[in-house]
């Protein structure tokens, strides 16, 4: 008998024991709230409004909240709808900057202690300073493609003479700017069978692209074929087109002789020479007018307008005024012979126009009878400075404000020296252009001015 009971005590206790380890359901876990961490509204004219979206996320189960609380200094320009809410999932709700003084504001929207989002923007006047901040690039070196176009009539032994001997002092300036830069001629003769237009091959029948560590010693190779038993009709604007111009494209020209019977009006561009991201530089030297005859005259062998052989230029490379300089190098007379070695009977009025029509900034004109080891060298000092050019970040404004500057860290740059450009469709805020000189890779420069929002 008491082994039974014993037995049913133990069995009893047992039964306990497994009541007490049974497990019981815990608390279920509260839904969470997030939020974005900060609302910043920037720059708002003081008296107007901006609003932006704030984001909430409730995971876990529908959040309800008490309609939410602007606090801190700022707390006056802020605003939101003073509302309950119940959020399960993802919310958003808006909130108002609307600025009543100048300067930064900054307060705190509170959803029931469980998120704070910080808020801040500033006031500013309607007329006030603006600044836009650009960065130079860092690249490989800026590379230029650069064509002489040579007058090879007779009367030029003296210039051809000239530009042998000093061709190294305008590669020295190419090479100061550390340009990858190449080189090549087309002479103004449009009257060679098959040859017209295109650049003039090396002796060995095979260079006609100088460049590299060798580029002196190639171009000298290439000068040696530019001879002075050419056209006594200088076509220097068309040959210099036909150069440059696709060989699908047609070049558009009105000459009434000189050009030769087999060229059938397309462009002459050779691909070993002509690099799309290349910088181009045209260096004209010629000791008589465009055309081989007067500006103007009746007789003239080219009919077409310098300013539409300009526009034809213009159009070759984006951005012209940063990646486009041409030198011309003749007769300094517009309207009558301007010095004893050349033979520009009646001056180089076609040069001259054609130069006016491309600009001071992108255009040089120098004296054919000046000293050429000079010239030389100030014209490659002139193409081989380079030129950048920069997006805007928001529109200046047509006609921009009157004090616009480029600056750097230590001064500003002379106006002259700059250029902002109109809007366009790929550029829809316009541009700004460096004109002479780029800043250093990786260094920024800063475009100030005054400007009123409407």
């Amino acid at each position: 008998m008491r082994l039974l009971a014993l037995a049913a005590l133990l069995v009893a206790c047992d039964d306990a024991g497994l009541a007490k380890r049974s497990v019981q359901p815990g608390p279920v876990a509260a839904p969470t709230l997030a939020a974005d961490q900060a609302l910043d509204f920037g720059h708002v004219i003081v008296g107007r409004t901006s609003t932006l979206t704030l984001h909430l996320t409730a995971s876990g189960g529908t959040v309800t909240l008490a309609p939410p609380v602007i606090d801190g200094a700022g707390q006056r320009a802020f605003s939101t709808p003073n509302e309950a809410l119940s959020i399960d999932g993802d919310a958003t709700i808006a909130v108002t900057f609307a600025p009543h003084r100048l300067g930064k504001l900054s307060a705190a929207l509170d959803f029931d202690g469980r998120v704070r989002v910080a808020l801040s923007g500033e006031g500013v006047d309607a007329c006030g300073p603006k600044v836009q901040r650009f960065t130079t690039p860092t690249e490989a070196p800026p590379k230029l493609d650069v064509l002489f176009v040579i007058d090879d009539s007779p009367s030029m032994t003296i210039g051809q003479a000239a530009i042998r001997q000093q061709i190294s002092l305008f590669v020295q300036r190419l090479a100061t700017q550390g340009l990858d830069y190449r080189m090549a001629v087309v002479t103004t003769s449009m009257n060679v069978d098959r040859g017209a237009g295109t650049l003039v091959v090396a002796a060995d029948q095979k260079l006609k692209i100088a460049e590299g560590p060798s580029a002196v010693q190639d171009f000298q190779k290439i000068l040696e074929r530019v001879t002075t038993g050419g056209s006594d009709t200088e076509l220097g604007l068309l040959a210099m087109i036909v150069a440059l111009t696709p060989p699908d494209r047609t070049v558009s020209y009105n000459v009434a002789s000189g050009v030769s019977a087999s060229y059938q009006g397309l462009g002459k561009r050779d691909p070993a020479f002509w690099r799309d991201d290349a910088r181009l530089a045209v260096i004209i030297v010629s000791d008589e007018n465009d055309g081989g005859s007067n500006f103007g005259s009746t007789s003239s062998e080219d009919l077409r307008a310098p300013a539409a052989y300009a526009a034809d230029l213009l159009a070759l490379k984006p951005h012209p005024g940063a990646n486009l300089r041409v030198v011309a190098i003749v007769d300094p007379g517009s309207s009558s012979k301007g010095c004893g070695i050349s033979a520009a009977s009646a001056g180089a009025p076609r040069y001259h126009a054609f130069m006016t029509a491309l600009g001071p900034t992108i255009g040089s004109t120098f004296d054919y009878c000046s000293n050429f080891g000079t010239t030389m060298s100030v014209a490659g000092s002139f193409v081989a400075v380079p030129a950048c050019h920069f997006l805007l970040q928001e529109a200046v404004g047509d006609p921009p404000p009157a004090d616009v500057a480029l600056c750097n860290a230590a001064t500003c740059l002379p106006p002259a020296d700059f250029v902002l450009l109109p809007p366009t469709a790929a550029e829809p805020n316009g541009s700004v252009e460096i004109l002479r000189g780029c800043p250093s890779p990786g260094e920024s420069v800063e475009l100030r001015y005054t400007a009123c929002t409407l």
